[in-house]
């Protein structure tokens, strides 16, 4: 994409946001909380769905209904602009909409009074709705606290790193970051983890295709990340 493209502001947002799977964009599918991913960045929608008050907007209905999903099939490969085709009544070029007008979409291709253009771009070329980018290759993990014996399967993107796993299982345990974190490789080695790298950087490799070759269905071959008691568990 060019550097200069329209997306190009919203692009370099991303990059500096957090890394979301497809699972916590399907988490904020409300009309009050509302996101979808777009080209493998991740938008809050929700102002566009009751623009300035409770009402919902006239052309929100599509976007509700695909609040918490990926929506880059409406657009071009980069998520730039919106597919069109050759209207055939008027023969002029339209946007392909097979799933309604959504937000800062006009009705036709025909000019009207009924409807204005947005006073900045739209909201896919508006790095303010970008609040993090979508992991093209999120994993599953099975993360185990020695100390309680709790369990939790977390969806965590291939590039984030360890610490930054530990901080979205803050949601689960307030202490996270005071537990020593290992991990228990396939040969029963428990080892533990750099905090500053990738799981894939601490040698532990995703293996879901070679299970899936095994016929290893379920959750009880997953990675496991062991959390071990610490003095550190004062930090939150």
């Amino acid at each position: 994409m060019a550097a200069d493209s329209p997306n190009s502001a919203a692009i370099a947002r991303a990059n500096e946001l957090p890394i979301y799977c497809p699972s916590d964009v399907a988490r904020h599918a409300s009309q009050d909380d509302a996101w979808v991913s777009l080209a493998g960045r991740v938008y809050d929608v929700t102002p566009l769905l009751k623009p300035g008050g409770v009402r919902i907007a006239a052309d929100a209905e599509t976007l509700i209904a695909a609040m918490g999903t990926d929506v880059s099939h409406w657009f071009d490969a980069g998520g730039e602009n919106v597919k069109t085709f050759v209207d055939p009544v008027t023969s002029l070029v339209s946007p392909y909409l097979p799933g309604g007008r959504f937000p800062h979409i006009p009705p036709t291709a025909v000019p009207t009074t009924g409807w204005a253009p947005p006073n900045s771009p739209p909201w896919w070329q508006n790095p303010s709705f970008v609040v993090g980018r979508l992991s093209p290759t999120p994993r599953q993990v099975r993360i185990v606290n020695t100390l309680s014996s709790h369990e939790h399967l977390l969806d965590v993107g291939a590039e984030q790193t360890v610490a930054e796993i530990a901080t979205k299982y803050l949601e689960f345990n307030a202490h996270s970051r005071g537990y020593v974190w290992k991990v228990l490789m396939p040969g029963g080695a428990i080892v533990p983890l750099d905090m500053d790298r990738t799981l894939v950087e601490n040698g532990v490799e995703d293996d879901v295709e070679e299970r899936e070759q095994l016929g290893l269905h379920g959750d009880v071959f997953l990675t496991h990340l062991l959390l071990y008691f610490s003095d550190g568990l004062t930090v939150a």
